[in-house]
């Protein structure tokens, strides 16, 4: 018996709409996922340290993440300029100080709290560089795609420190005066310890930054 040709393409197109209809479609590249996928441990060793050293200056009133909003309009400001003065919230300097109730500490106290804050931000500090060195002395063949990522971190960490040791030397300038010399020679230690490990993180971004602009694209540990 033969069969209708039209009949017979019309099953077959039927058929073929079908199994597409039920065929999964997704919408990201499968070298993406598997990219992403791929983050050796010592990579979110870095990762965590970086955010964990974030969340502590942000939430100590150490370094305050600049607003998208408030950065475009005081972009727009300057432009057009008018008074940059654009939001309501406090310095992150007298933020700070009021959170810690400076005013009424005695000078050794708030040489201890300077100190001790300084101390703290340091070991964050240092605790992204280890983790960073690590990465970029390894051995292994990390992908641009992580790599790139590593970089990211080490920068927001460059960036929260370098706005935490403004804020501290804002600080030492406004309170410094009411310390007795050994007390600010204590502070002042401090303050060159974050001020250094700041510089050793913009060493291991450039060593990341060599290792991704040696990297294969698509190259996984």
């Amino acid at each position: 018996m033969r069969i209708n040709r039209g009949l017979l393409f019309a099953i077959f197109a039927g058929s073929l709409a079908s199994a597409c209809a039920s065929a999964p479609i997704s919408v990201v590249r499968s070298d993406a996922v598997e990219t992403s996928a791929r983050i050796a441990p010592e990579q979110q060793d870095l990762r965590e340290a970086a955010l964990a050293l974030e969340s502590t200056y942000e939430r100590n009133g150490w370094s305050q993440a600049v607003d998208a909003m408030q950065s475009a309009r005081r972009w727009v400001g300057t432009l057009t300029g008018q008074t940059t003065d654009v939001s309501n919230t406090p310095a992150p300097t007298q933020s700070y100080l009021t959170h810690n109730e400076f005013v009424d500490m005695s000078s050794e106290q708030a040489a201890d709290q300077l100190s001790e804050d300084l101390q703290s931000a340091y070991a964050l500090a240092g605790d992204v560089d280890y983790a960073a060195m690590v990465v970029a002395g390894s051995v292994d063949n990390y992908s641009r795609y992580s790599l790139t990522s590593d970089l990211g971190h080490i920068e927001g960490a460059i960036a929260h420190t370098r706005r935490a040791l403004a804020m501290f030397d804002d600080v030492i300038s406004r309170i410094g005066e009411g310390f007795t010399p050994e007390q600010l020679r204590r502070v002042h230690d401090q303050r060159n310890r974050l001020a250094s490990s700041s510089e050793e993180l913009r060493d291991r971004a450039d060593e990341i930054s060599r290792r991704r602009r040696s990297a294969r694209a698509n190259t996984f540990s």
